[in-house]
């Protein structure tokens, strides 16, 4: 595995060329904080803005990649600091470091947090399509006839029918013969294996044969 692979996220899984723009936006801003930081005269915590380099970054890195990214935000942070502050630190530049390390520190762990979640989604929907797979694989190819249906529209009728307050459906059915063929035409046949289509033919009623 390239060390590339290692820090930005595949393209595969997340489907997108614009994930790689949000590093290179990080990176940018990274450099432009500790530039605003170190070489200019303005007060306050500009150090939080990591922060922000965090969340886009967020989008095209692994957990590693944050973990370094992090890293080398605090390690920016310090050397401002250090450059700036060393000689007179005062309590005010002091708290604004600590404030911006802590932000750094909790955004961080939030974002781990976040990837850890879409880790487990990403493993959890590949392992649905993978089997998946398998029964679609299990159905198309054995040589029993099979065929799945959608009784949602039936069960939906006879949900109302309940609700008008007929309980007894086969005493219904009967004094009402057209309710068995209309029920009957509620249910769908989505899908059917070719040993299926074989025994019954490549009939209308049966979506997508």
């Amino acid at each position: 595995m390239s060390i590339t692979a290692t820090i930005f996220r595949s393209r595969d899984i997340d489907g997108g060329a614009h994930h790689r723009a949000f590093g290179l936006v990080a990176i940018v801003l990274a450099m432009a904080v500790f530039y605003v930081d170190t070489y200019t005269d303005i007060e306050g915590a500009i150090a939080v803005l990591y922060v922000v380099t965090m969340l886009l970054a967020a989008q095209a890195t692994t957990r590693i990649g944050l973990i370094g990214l992090a890293s080398v935000c605090a390690a920016l942070t310090l050397i401002s600091y250090g450059m700036t502050h060393g000689d007179d630190a005062d309590l005010q530049s002091t708290v604004r470091l600590v404030v911006a390390l802590a932000a750094l520190g909790v955004t961080t762990v939030l974002l781990l947090k976040t990837e850890a979640a879409r880790l487990t989604l990403l493993s959890a929907n590949s392992a649905l399509k993978e089997s998946e797979a398998r029964y679609r694989s299990i159905f198309d190819r054995t040589r029993v006839a099979l065929w799945e249906r959608d009784y949602s529209k039936l069960r939906s009728y006879l949900m109302d029918v309940r609700a008008q307050g007929i309980t007894d459906l086969k005493a219904y059915g009967r004094t009402n013969p057209a309710m068995v063929d209309y029920c009957v035409g509620l249910i769908r046949v989505v899908a059917a294996n070719e040993a299926a289509r074989e025994m019954l033919g490549r009939d209308p009623w049966v979506s997508g044969l």
